[in-house]
Order: structure tokens, then sequence, then C-alpha cells
């Protein structure tokens, strides 16, 4: 008696754990984000084995842990109950692991030592646009320091807005929208990232010699700071991946350029906040070229890219139960899942 008291209580504990363990497999709309991820830290863990760099622990433990933490939560949340925090928690925490994975990628890919494509990039441009001069541009630029200040803040308007988008979305209920810009977004980042070691660029700024004091109401100095940082890094001469590695390396394709085309996209899927952010992001694009230091080709690129994402993601977006929902995990029929919002 005593021994079928323990096969039963070990039965019943066995039963009320296989919901949860039914319920760990990826759904196939969380696989891009993820994989991505992984890739980027693959390539940073190489090259920490290989013992090209170091890894700063004290540095990115913190972001790692929040990283998984939220993912975590998330998960937990979605096997509780539903609602808006499981997909939120999620989202943010890849957008979290993309942003901490992918500048330390870059690093590590930066060492490869391509040669230089800023000659070949400035003869684009010159195909491009005709007669088309930097120093020129310069020169006309700074007589208007007020179009700086404006520029200034358009660029960096590629930190704060796809939080707030991706918060937008999900508390309209609209999480599938939410994972189909985050997947647009990462893979973008991703093709950006493979393309940068074979045609890296400092910029047209370091190739013309124009110093930060030829544009002095360009409030981010980014133009000017990150191309120290490649030739450092293509010198070997920096060994350790730190806070410092955080910046953002890739000249072609430009992923300004494809983030203003994402969220131009993203933000027209709510019909109040359509036109105005469509009017931010196209400030914001054209800022990549004065701000960003980058060239014209570069926006372009990244312009395609950004709009072949889109169109993979729309076509191949699956609904979001790919798994058993727990009624079928015990051999019921689920209830059919209603449409996403319009």
């Amino acid at each position: 008696m005593a021994y079928a008291n323990v096969n039963t209580h070990q039965e019943n504990a066995a039963r009320s754990l296989k919901p949860w363990f039914h319920n760990w497999y990826l759904p196939a709309h969380e696989i891009p984000a993820l994989a991505t991820i992984a890739i980027f830290s693959l390539i940073a863990a190489i090259a920490v084995a290989s013992g090209v760099f170091t890894f700063s622990h004290a540095d990115f433990d913190g972001l790692i842990l929040t990283f998984a933490l939220l993912w975590l939560l998330g998960h937990l949340c979605q096997l509780r109950h539903g609602g808006v925090v499981p997909d939120l928690c999620k989202l943010y925490a890849v957008f979290l692991g993309v942003a901490l994975a992918s500048p330390l990628a870059c690093a590590a890919l930066a060492t490869t030592n391509f040669p230089l494509a800023d000659a070949t990039l400035t003869q684009l441009d010159h195909q491009l646009v005709s007669g088309f001069s930097w120093p020129s541009t310069v020169q006309a630029l700074e007589r208007y320091p007020q179009i700086l200040h404006l520029l200034s803040y358009a660029y960096i308007a590629l930190g704060w807005q796809p939080p707030v988008l991706l918060a937008l979305l999900c508390c309209q209920g609209r999480k599938q929208e939410a994972w189909k810009f985050i997947n647009a977004w990462t893979l973008c980042i991703l093709v950006t990232t493979l393309i940068f070691p074979f045609a890296p660029a400092l910029n047209p700024y370091t190739f013309h010699a124009i110093p930060h004091s030829a544009m002095p109401d360009a409030l981010c100095t980014a133009a000017w700071d990150y191309p120290i940082i490649l030739k450092q890094l293509r010198a070997h001469s920096i060994t350790t991946l730190n806070s410092a590695a955080l910046s953002g390396l890739v000249s072609f394709p430009s992923f300004h350029a494809a983030g203003a085309v994402l969220l131009a996209w993203g933000y027209g899927k709510i019909r109040y906040l359509r036109w105005p952010f469509l009017a931010i992001n196209a400030v914001m694009w054209v800022s990549a070229i004065p701000i960003g230091g980058h060239y014209l080709v570069d926006l372009v690129a990244g312009t395609g890219l950004a709009l072949l994402m889109i169109g993979f993601v729309e076509g191949t977006a699956v609904p979001r139960p790919l798994l058993k929902a727990p009624a079928q995990a015990r051999g019921d029929e689920a209830l059919p899942m209603s449409s996403p919002r319009p």
C-alpha cells in the first residue's frame, strides 16, 4: 500500500510538471531574434576563447543577468497568464540582448583587417550624386547651427523609439506586430554586422580630414569618436571587450537609415502616431549623413535592407500560438484563437 501511494504521488508530480515542460519549446516567432543574439554571442566568445580579447565581467555580467531575468520573467508569466507583461518582458530582453551583443561581435570582427572601403564608398557617392562634395556640404551646414542641433536630437532618437513602440503595440494587444518589428530590427542588425568586416570604413569626416571643430554644432560626436576605436581594434591595441567597445562601428550599410525605415513602418501601424513619427524618422534618416558621418551609399543600402526585412517578416508571419495549448496537453481541444487586431 505504501509503495502504491509513493507511485501515485510521483505520477501526480510528473503530471503537474508536464504542462511546464510542454511550454518550454520556442515559438517560431521568437527564434530569429534569439538566434541573432546567439550568433553575436558566439562571435564574441570565439574571439575571447582564441585569446584575441579578454572579457570584462564587471562591465557586462549585470546586463547579461538583466537579459536572462527579463526573458525568464516573461516566460514564467506566459505560463501563468497572458496579458501584456509576458511578451513585453521578452521583447525588451531581446532589445537589450541585441544592443549588448552586436557591438561586441562588431569589435571582434573589426580585427579581421580587410581593406578599408572609404575610397570605394566615396567613388560610389560621386556616381550616385554627381558633384557631391563632403567639404562643401560641411561648409554649407556650419552656417545653420539650429539645423545641426535638430539633426543631432533626431539622430539619437534611434535609442528611445523602439522600446516605446514595443510597449504601445503590446498595450494595444498587437503582440504579433511587435514581434514582427523586433525580428526585422534584429535581422537588419545581423546583416549589417556580417557585412561590416568585408567593407569596413572610417567615415567621410576621417577620410577627408574634417575635424569636429569644423562642425561644432553637431552635438553628437560619434562620427569622430568611432574611427578612433576602429583603428585601435584593427591595430589590436584594444585587447579587452569592455563598455568602451559598445560603440557603433558599421558604416555600410547604415543601420541608422535602416532603423529609420523600420521605425516609420512600425509607428505607421499606430493611427495617431503615424505622421508625427514619419516626420521624426525622415529627419533621423537625413541626420545619418552629417551627424552619423555616413556615406550616401550607406543610406541607400540601409534603406534597401530595411525594406527587404519588412517584406520578409510580413511574408513569413506565423500565428503566435505554435505550441500546444495547456488544454491540448491534457488531450482536450483547444479553443480557437482570435485574430490579431488590425
